[in-house]
């Protein structure tokens, strides 16, 4: 499994920012990408045969935070930008009228303030930036909408929702339709909806936190999911960076499952983790390789609860394939067969990468790190990014790199 040298990481990187007197940042769920840029700030996604583009490193938060960086130690805050059709706007509610009137939104702070969790990926068939940004509602209607760019800092252009959450059979809305095109039938399956007939939250996922990418063949996936059903797996089209309609997934309208775990299902995709509202949110998956050569998709999960006092904590998953089955260093799967409390002092599931410390010399101690993104960089090395939060009575977080290593 991976392994980080925590502590000595820490210790160092800590020294050499108060030697710089390095910027940071308050990214919340820091997504992060390379970009090269051009003397006309034109970006790309690798340097050209001169080698005379200048390379940055790019991450995108929660509530349209953003940052870039040359060392991935001292960052420069911005925000994206975004138009309709052209013309520039900061009017979150117009730029995603559809999605927002079904989440329940009806002003641009509001949605603003629910535009969780994105991931930035350089789709090679569209030529462009795609953002893929969540949005949440009431009774868990939330999307994952797609936004699509020329240069790494906007404008980007709403393209599409790729999967819904929290549709019922009580009123026709953009989810259910999507459901119908899925599955061939407007009659939501009862499996998705409680006694009551609302949402069923501890079958269905809220579609959130969105992580894409290229597996190694080159096929493009959506991870995707949060406490409630758990994490699933979509294919994309390659195409149009949306849902790849022609992939089945399961037996018909019928759900998979192995035992007590579901591992299909028609209109949700691949369940490669959590189950029967067990903690964890924050997915992603990046292919690495050890030393010898070996590799695996390895799969990080927050779990716990973000707030600095909920035992928040990153696990790592591994599977030879990215469709899974993932498992932790001790063989237990990342697919939940009942309800655990799997926080806190409970750390069984997935190898915890990083828990709260405290150095005898800090007047207060990080705690609450997670949702991490993980990038690859072009000299084989891996850096994992998350935010901290510290046990100073508010919620005041800051980004964190660290590299990995194999042991």
């Amino acid at each position: 499994m991976i392994k980080t040298f925590v502590y000595f990481i820490l210790a160092v990187s800590l020294f050499l920012a108060k030697l710089s007197k390095a910027a940071t940042v308050p990214v919340h769920d820091p997504s992060i990408v390379i970009v090269y840029k051009d003397a006309n700030g034109n970006s790309y996604p690798s340097n050209d045969a001169a080698g005379s583009r200048t390379k940055y490193y790019y991450i995108f938060g929660t509530q349209v935070g953003a940052a870039y960086s040359r060392d991935m130690i001292n960052w420069t805050a911005f925000t994206p930008s975004f138009s309709i059709n052209g013309t520039p706007t900061n009017n979150y509610y117009q730029l995603v009228k559809s999605e927002a009137d079904y989440a329940g939104h009806t002003t641009s702070e509001s949605v603003k303030g629910n535009l969780w969790a994105p991931d930035i990926i350089y789709n090679k068939a569209l030529g462009k930036w795609t953002m893929y940004f969540s949005l949440s509602g009431n009774e868990f209607k939330s999307s994952i909408i797609l936004f699509t760019s020329s240069k790494i800092e906007g404008p980007y252009e709403r393209v599409g929702s790729v999967v819904y959450g929290g549709f019922t059979n009580s009123t026709t809305s953009i989810g259910r339709t999507d459901y119908a095109k899925v599955t061939g039938t407007s009659t939501v399956d009862g499996r998705y909806l409680d006694n009551s007939g609302k949402w069923d939250n501890t079958y269905a996922v809220s579609c959130i936190d969105p992580s894409v990418l290229y597996d190694e063949s080159g096929k493009l996936w959506l991870v995707y999911g949060s406490w409630s059903g758990g994490i699933f797996l979509l294919k994309l089209n390659e195409q149009t960076g949306l849902r790849d309609y022609s992939y089945n997934y399961g037996l018909g309208n019928s759900p998979v499952w192995n035992g007590n775990r579901l591992r299909f299902d028609p209109y949700m995709g691949l369940h490669i983790a959590g189950g029967y509202y067990v903690s964890g949110e924050g997915p992603y998956i990046c292919y690495l390789k050890d030393a010898n050569g070996t590799g695996y998709y390895y799969m990080f999960i927050s779990m716990g609860f973000y707030s600095p006092e909920g035992g928040y904590t990153m696990r790592v998953f591994r599977s030879s394939t990215i469709d899974g089955q993932y498992t932790d260093v001790t063989g237990d799967n990342a697919v939940f067969d009942r309800y655990i409390f799997n926080y806190g002092i409970n750390t069984q599931y997935g190898m915890p990468i990083m828990q709260n410390y405290k150095y005898n010399w800090w007047n207060m101690a990080n705690v609450a790190q997670g949702h991490n993104s993980v990038l690859r960089d072009e000299d084989g090395s891996a850096y994992m990014v998350y935010h901290t939060k510290f046990d100073n009575g508010t919620a005041w977080h800051n980004v964190e790199v660290h590299q990995l290593f194999f042991k």
